[in-house]
């Protein structure tokens, strides 16, 4: 079993907030290989099907810089970020959660990353 690394809720919220400013006018898409549903990845897997992994998403690259490892994170692709939180770090707290969810929602409805995590933090973190 993998153990995951203990954080904080600042933590979370800071990591999501840096891959962000790095990468402020990203528009996530996924790779043309694995987008099957239109959704996105919190870790991608390479074309060659080499089994290599990359982080995907905000909050996959988020988790992952935290020290979740690629394979946990695609363990849980089908679940939203406020469930992925809850089910990796349950003591999280709701606004936390929610403020991950928000901006992850809003990446994945065509906002950059800077927009999205702008947004999150406007409505999810007063």
């Amino acid at each position: 079993m993998t153990t995951l690394p203990t954080v904080t809720d600042a933590q979370v919220i800071d990591a999501i907030k840096a891959v962000a400013a790095e990468n402020l006018d990203r528009v996530y898409t996924a790779p043309e290989h694995m987008s099957t549903s239109g959704t996105c990845y919190y870790g991608h897997t390479d074309a060659d099907d080499e089994g290599k992994l990359s982080p995907g998403c905000l909050v996959g690259a988020a988790m992952n810089r935290l020290g979740v490892p690629l394979e946990t994170l695609r363990r849980h692709e089908e679940t939203n970020a406020f469930n992925l939180l809850t089910n990796l770090f349950p003591l999280l707290s709701t606004q936390t959660c929610s403020f991950a969810n928000s901006a992850q929602m809003e990446q994945d409805g065509g906002k950059t990353w800077g927009e999205a995590v702008a947004y999150a933090k406007e409505t999810r973190l007063r």
